[in-house]
């Protein structure tokens, strides 16, 4: 049996999947639409996502921009290889207001690496964070 993470499905799918598993699940991500090399997701911000200073902490960003390249990158394998993250930065620009929305897209695929960018906006459309990172890719049938 695959593990939840590395199986395939539509985004829907396997959200449902990491809400139960970890720390995907404490993200509470809702799809939003996917395509091929592209996914967006959201997270409706309260409380529990604030920091000791009264705002979003810089980790639900982040969290929601790398669970979507995970995401569109796995998605790319169909589910036969396993990914992860070689190295990721991240802008922080703005403090979100309401909802979060992320958006995580492939750049370039390699035949043992991806490039993704993502980033995150809020409900009023302002940019609080974009992202760039190259991903392993451990297919199985090598």
């Amino acid at each position: 049996m695959p593990h939840p993470i590395t199986a395939s499905g539509s985004l829907e799918e396997l959200l449902a999947k990491w809400h139960t598993i970890g720390f995907a699940g404490r993200l509470r991500m809702s799809p939003v639409r996917e395509e091929a090399d592209d996914a967006v997701a959201e997270i409706a911000l309260d409380d529990t996502d604030h920091n000791p200073g009264g705002a979003v902490h810089g980790g639900v960003a982040f969290g929601l921009i790398d669970t979507l390249m995970g995401y569109v990158v796995n998605k790319s394998t169909e589910g036969k290889a396993m990914v992860g993250t070689v190295s990721q930065t991240i802008d922080f620009l703005a403090v979100p207001k309401g909802t979060l929305i992320g958006r995580a897209r492939i750049d370039r695929m390699g035949g043992r690496t991806a490039f993704v960018s993502g980033e995150a906006h809020d409900t009023e459309g302002n940019l609080v964070a974009r992202s760039s990172a190259v991903w392993a890719i451990r297919r199985s049938d090598k």
